[in-house]
């Protein structure tokens, strides 16, 4: 090959493409004519349909379309191993000495036809080649050991790297029509890189690839049919070539299929009705939980260089893609019961996992003592044996504590019965009372001869009769009954007496009404007094209020009216002929009087005074403790 120099630098000449005559370029600083110049062919760029030329003896050069000279027009003395030039404005210079690439570089900005030197991120960067791609305006930076893509400000879109299946340095690269990646590397590999999938793809002898030696100064294009060439040398054997690519053949049309080979469960080979390759559904025993599964690819263009990934869905296991080559055995050890999918897809030839996926479900049955229907079973004997056994022991301690406290127990009961009876007695006193006064109530309607009127009270009063008498049976009823009759009870005198007063129940909202337990008809003869001796003989419209309330494990009853008062009542029962007794509250005072034998209960009664002096009412506060049920 002659001398080194005759290889890596050259004279630059004018042809005539007519005549084949050649004329050498003069290179020039102004005026003044330099010496023959030798050039590097990678240091030579096109530029507005001329040539940039650069000479780290003397700087850049610009040949201008037409002219036999080239002008000094960026006077630099250093060596620089590659220049870029991006849309006719901006040059990158890397720099260059003797012990390999050492930062700082160079870039320069053309303003106003004058290179002006700037600032720029890759000055600071041991990058090996750069291209710029037009079409989309993005960068593609090649380091010794990543492969940065930029944008067009240079922010970094993606950094490819070893873990990415990049390595060697990149010597030149090329963008194909598609806007993919290719390149070769000092490993004197040819390399396609899919931006879309990110996968790096080298050419190998199936592709009709015969390796050989590239260089830094080996050249690479595009022709305007999409061809990719990239040429090598190699200067001891004294040989070379061009490589051609079709990059239309490594496009990402669907060319691979998965399929199965054989199945083995727990290392033996598994029966199947059908070929294995057709399998779709698969059931297993518990104990059938160690799967293998040999694979294959069926692709004719490739011949067996794809490669597959497959992954393990399920109730108790889900993975990401694990990926292996295109004959490979999966296998499984150990799987939990539960339901799978084993999903695997074959790549292409560019290494693209475009093709359909082969899906095989399997399930894993559960062992019987697994199972629900044994579960449950036996949970229940194992509930029902402690169980039993609980009772068991708390029987014979009851026993126990019943034969010491058994005189005791005998005395409390005759004395609650004493007490259930007398109880009864003064309810049965009652009930009567207020049934009469009911009947004196629908008889004056009758007589009245109103009918509707009649027909209400008649109706609220039966729904009464058969509350009082379902409460009778009871030494204690829920409160909520207590409430449900008094309201009764009240709607009846308010019909009975043309709606002469109004009437407000009110019940503290942390009361439970269906647990808390009280005697029954405590509050009603309260509620009759206040009716019969404070309201009715007001001229204007009374009013009574019920408050039920609860505090320090004590009941209060409210009944508050704003009647004529006690004083003006005894007034008027002294000059009456007819005079009202009240044997509910005389009953109910006794019952209460009973009570508080056993439980802290009293009534407090207050009269109430109007601001100037007058009567206001009447107040009349019980209070009896809680029971619960």
């Amino acid at each position: 090959m002659g001398d080194m120099r005759q290889v890596y630098e050259t004279i630059i000449y004018e042809m005539d493409i007519k005549t084949r005559r050649c004329r050498p370029i003069v290179f020039r600083d102004g005026s003044k004519q330099l010496d023959s110049i030798r050039i590097n062919s990678y240091l030579t760029l096109p530029y507005k349909n001329g040539l940039l030329v650069f000479n780290a003896k003397y700087g850049l050069f610009e040949i201008k379309n037409g002219s036999l000279f080239a002008d000094l027009v960026l006077p630099i003395k250093k060596n620089f191993s590659r220049i870029v030039l991006k849309e006719d404005r901006f040059l990158f210079l890397r720099n260059f000495d003797r012990n390999g690439s050492l930062p700082p570089n160079f870039t320069f900005e053309n303003i106003n036809g004058k290179w002006i030197k700037i600032p720029h991120p890759l000055d600071s960067l041991e990058w090996k080649v750069m291209l710029y791609n037009k079409k989309d305006q993005t960068h593609w930076v090649g380091l010794r050991y990543e492969l940065i893509h930029f944008d067009k400000n240079f922010r970094i879109i993606k950094t490819y790297n070893l873990e990415d299946w990049y390595n060697g340095s990149i010597i030149n690269m090329q963008i194909d029509n598609g806007g993919n990646l290719w390149f070769i590397n000092d490993l004197q590999q040819i390399v396609r890189l899919d931006i879309t999938t990110g996968i790096f793809t080298a050419m190998s002898e199936i592709d009709g690839y015969q390796k050989q030696y590239f260089d830094w100064v080996s050249p690479g294009a595009i022709d305007i049919s999409g061809n990719l060439y990239f040429g090598g040398r190699d200067l001891i054997k004294e040989s070379g070539g061009l490589d051609r690519i079709d990059p239309e053949r490594y496009s990402s049309d669907i060319t691979s299929f998965v399929y199965l080979h054989s199945l083995s469960i727990n290392k033996k080979p598994f029966p199947l009705a059908i070929g294995v390759n057709f399998l779709e559904d698969l059931s297993l025993r518990y104990n059938q939980n160690n799967v293998s599964i040999e694979t294959g690819i069926i692709d004719y263009y490739s011949m067996g260089k794809g490669y597959i990934r497959y992954k393990l869905e399920g109730t108790a296991k889900n993975e990401d893609w694990q990926f292996a080559t295109a004959y490979n055995t999966i296998r499984y050890e150990g799987l939990p019961q539960g339901s799978y999918r084993l999903i695997m897809q074959a790549s292409n030839s560019s290494n693209e996992f475009n093709s359909p996926q082969k899906i095989l479900t399997f399930t894993i049955s559960p062992a019987f003592w697994s199972t629900w229907w044994f579960r449950i079973p036996v949970g229940i004997c194992l509930v029902v044996l402690f169980y039993g056994l609980i009772r068991w022991r708390l029987h014979q301690k009851f026993r126990r504590q019943l034969e010491h406290w058994e005189n005791d127990k005998q005395l409390a009961e005759l004395q609650q019965q004493k007490t259930k009876l007398e109880m009864q007695a003064l309810r049965a006193q009652m009930n009567p009372h207020f049934i009469f006064n009911s009947l004196n109530s629908i008889n004056m309607f009758i007589l009245e001869n109103n009918r509707l009127a009649a027909s209400e009270y008649l109706s609220k009063f039966s729904k009464l009769i058969r509350l009082i008498l379902q409460n009778s049976e009871e030494v204690l009823i829920p409160l909520g009954r207590e409430l449900e009759a008094l309201q009764l009870y009240l709607e009846l005198e308010s019909l009975r007496f043309d709606n002469k007063f109004e009437y407000k129940i009110t019940l503290a909202d942390e009361l439970d009404t269906t647990i808390l337990k009280v005697p029954p008809l405590i509050i009603q003869p309260y509620a009759e007094n206040s009716i019969w001796h404070g309201l009715m003989h007001k001229k204007e419209k009374g009013h009574l209020e019920i408050e039920v309330y609860a505090d320090n494990q004590t009941l209060f009853y409210k009944i508050t009216d704003d009647g004529i008062g006690r004083k003006k009542t005894a007034e008027l029962k002294a000059g009456s002929t007819s005079i009202h007794k009240s044997m509910g509250m005389r009953i109910t005072t006794d019952r209460l009087a009973m009570l508080n034998q056993q439980n802290k209960t009293s009534i407090t009664i207050t009269d109430l005074v109007l601001p100037d002096g007058s009567p206001g009412g009447t107040e009349v506060l019980i209070k009896i403790p809680e029971h619960h049920d």
